[in-house]
């Protein structure tokens, strides 16, 4: 429950929430230097610096010093049930909690509104927001000495724009450009010399449709900066300007890879994604395709991708983060193919990223992601959009995100990707399509193969799972060279591992799909894991 306010006229509450005068002008200015330095001891000589601030400090300064500090306490209690000012020798502090003081309400709604943000909540972020500015009742700190409260309306008035400029980001996260632009424009005649404000001004104008008033905005806010500072606009006025002159959205680009022509035997998965993809839930639908290497869950999200083209108009966007790329690398790559500004900020790139995909309809595919943490920064914000995300980590989990692990092809259907071929292939390449195509291109031009040779030539397919481990996950994954399975005990045994790390590590391989569990608790290898095994094994020994 808030205490005290000072968003607004200097007011104390009680316990039911009514507004009270905090005592007689020094008593009340004594509390505001005390809370001005909440939980900090506040020295004798600077609070009678403060409450006889340009007066003659009289000889009893410290005695009745005393006697405000009684008239507070006796106040407070009354309000409160206590009063919270602790003193000693030479100086007095004031005990606050969380949501004691307004101000400290409104930076937490803040910050609460920046995780929401983060996790694609622009509903969340806008609701912590408008509370946030729900608190100001006036001019902050207003009734009390100016010398007294200068820097801190300082930082309150800091605070009231920026919770605005990220309430108008928020707007703009759903799609509500219209709503945007009128607080943007509040925003710029209140600073006009605020670039970063015009340049959401004219975006949130050219997105709500104003593209005329979008290229006035720009023109004013030159205008402004050439007068008043004797400077051109910067980057991302610039850009956001560009944007409004084009004729239509840059962003909308349709660059899925072709999908494969042999494509067969996922249609229970078809069937899944349909269902996810289709759905008419508010958020945005998220569907993760885990599976190992080579099992074909890029070629099945491209394949659903185009199936649902026609449903997200705006735009079929693939983007390959290589397990590896940093997302704020992934996001000043895709807000410069949209014609967007790319601020330094990751945090601010995401929102801009966010406001970019307000409003729209598209289908955003990441292949090959490393984890949530890798992907999360890229979500869309606000219903319209779609995410398919294909990942060798079966961990990779999304609050709200459909999960579907890609399996090896049933052996029927890795037969028509490959008819004819001797059936020890399709063995040796265990219903990996990628396996049965990259070994169906070497038999075409050298019919003479051995299985060493098929194993050489899937050997890219684990190359960079494999660079990925950690000397713990080698040596246990090279268990398969010599075992068919494994169990945790077995494992610590053969490593010199404790079982509670040998356990932790057999988790990890089968959370990146190189070990499978055909029992509860028994590990073993995917055959073509099990011949990459054996085939490192003999390279090491052979060097």
């Amino acid at each position: 429950m808030v205490l005290y306010g000072v968003l607004g006229k200097f007011e104390a509450y009680d316990r039911n929430g009514s507004a009270t005068v905090a005592g007689a002008r020094k008593p009340a200015t004594l509390l505001a230097a005390l809370l001005l330095h909440p939980n900090a001891w506040v020295g004798v000589n600077q609070l009678v610096d403060v409450i006889w601030h340009e007066q003659d400090t009289p000889a009893s300064a410290e005695q009745n010093l005393k006697t405000y500090v009684w008239q507070l306490r006796r106040t407070l209690t009354e309000l409160h049930g206590g009063h919270r000012i602790d003193s000693r020798t030479g100086a007095y502090r004031i005990r606050v909690e969380p949501g004691d003081l307004d101000i400290g309400v409104a930076e937490n709604l803040e910050t609460a509104a920046d995780h929401a943000r983060v996790d694609g909540d622009a509903a969340g972020a806008v609701t912590c927001l408008t509370e946030a500015l729900l608190l100001w009742r006036g001019e902050p700190y207003e009734g009390l000495p100016d010398e007294l409260t200068a820097s801190a309306v300082a930082r309150a008035d800091q605070l009231r724009r920026r919770l605005r400029e990220k309430l108008a980001d928020g707007y703009a996260c759903q799609g509500r450009h219209d709503v945007a632009a009128r607080l943007l424009q509040v925003l710029t005649e209140e600073d006009p010399l605020r670039e970063e404000s015009w340049a959401r001004l004219v975006r949130a104008l050219h997105r709500s449709g104003q593209r005329a008033e979008a290229l006035t905005a720009f023109q004013r806010a030159r205008s402004v900066l050439s007068a008043e500072l004797g400077v051109e606009p910067g980057p991302e006025l610039v850009a956001a300007h560009r944007s409004a002159l084009a004729a239509e959205a840059v962003l909308t680009r349709r660059d899925l890879p072709r999908t494969v022509a042999d494509f067969m035997g996922r249609e229970p998965e078809l069937e899944r994604i349909r269902a996810v993809l289709s759905g008419t839930s508010n958020a945005v639908p998220v569907l993760v395709l885990d599976g190992m290497p080579g099992a074909g869950k890029t070629a099945l999200a491209v394949h659903a991708a185009h199936e649902f083209a026609s449903a997200y108009p705006d735009g079929q966007l693939f983007v390959d983060l290589h397990a590896s790329l940093p997302p704020s690398t992934v996001l000043a790559r895709l807000l410069r193919a949209a014609g967007a500004p790319v601020p330094a900020d990751p945090e601010e790139r995401e929102a801009v990223w966010r406001g970019e995909l307000a409003g729209r309809r598209l289908l955003l595919v990441l292949d090959d992601a490393a984890d949530a943490a890798q992907v999360r920064p890229l979500l869309p914000g606000s219903p319209g959009c779609a995410v398919v995300i294909t990942t060798r980590n079966r961990a990779l989990w999304l609050e709200g995100a459909t999960s579907l692990t890609t399996e090896p092809l049933p052996v029927h259907y890795a037969r028509q990707l490959f008819p004819g071929a001797p059936g020890e292939i399709f063995t040796h390449c265990g219903g990996l399509p990628a396996a049965i195509r990259a070994v169906s291109a070497m038999l075409r031009n050298r019919p003479l193969w051995t299985i060493d040779a098929l194993t050489a030539e899937l050997a890219a397919l684990f190359d960079s799972a494999f660079r990925a481990l950690s000397p713990l996950e080698s040596r246990v994954l090279s268990l398969g060279a010599s075992h068919l399975q494994v169990d945790a005990v077995t494992a610590a045994e053969l490593t010199g591992l404790e079982v509670q790390v040998a356990q932790q590590v057999l988790d990890s391989l089968f959370d990146r799909h190189l070990l499978i569990e055909p029992s509860p608790g028994r590990y073993s290898w995917h055959i073509v894991v099990r011949d990459q095994v054996k085939r490192q094994a003999l390279i090491g020994v052979t060097r």
